[in-house]
């Protein structure tokens, strides 16, 4: 999604060497944020403002290393309520928790 390389042909070393979409964006002059909850972002935000949401870990969102979706949201509406100009937002997300981690945040919130 924010390469123009498609998957069949993705490679690693071109790929650090030219501008992904978030470069763009960024370089356009309109403010980038990517809240990180999966992991990573294999080197699409490694130029712009980013965050892993799960270091936070949140009390009653994550456990053992595993958050909910919703910790992404955690700090933006401030984030928000102080952007100057234009702003793009990358939420990604892990999606669906394991079994093994819903069970125990279920019973905690």
């Amino acid at each position: 999604m924010f390469s123009d390389m498609p998957r069949k042909h993705y490679d690693e070393e071109l790929a650090h060497h030219q501008e992904g979409l978030l470069d763009i964006i960024q370089r356009a002059g309109i403010n980038v944020l990517w809240n990180d909850n999966d992991g990573g972002c294999k080197g699409a935000c490694d130029r712009v403002p980013h965050q892993n949401v799960t270091e936070l870990n949140l009390p009653g969102q994550c456990i053992d290393g595993e958050c909910y979706d919703e910790v992404l949201f955690h700090g933006l509406e401030d984030y928000i309520d102080h952007l100057k100009g234009d702003g793009v937002i990358v939420l990604h997300t892990i999606g669906s928790p394991r079994p093994d981690v819903l069970q125990p945040l279920s019973t905690a919130v």
